[in-house]
């Protein structure tokens, strides 16, 4: 069971993510050619 500064620390980086790297809607390539959704969800097969 993770304690409240492992939380903390996990609702920090989710934030920094989302911040950074924008939300999208639909999928869409990133800049090394990985298809990715949402706020740095890369899918690993985009025929899933």
């Amino acid at each position: 069971m993770a304690d409240s500064q492992d939380e903390w620390m996990d609702d920090d980086l989710k934030s920094w993510i989302k911040e950074s790297e924008g939300t999208s809607d639909h999928m869409y390539q990133d800049s090394k050619g990985y298809v990715t959704v949402g706020h740095g969800h890369m899918i690993p097969d985009a025929m899933a």
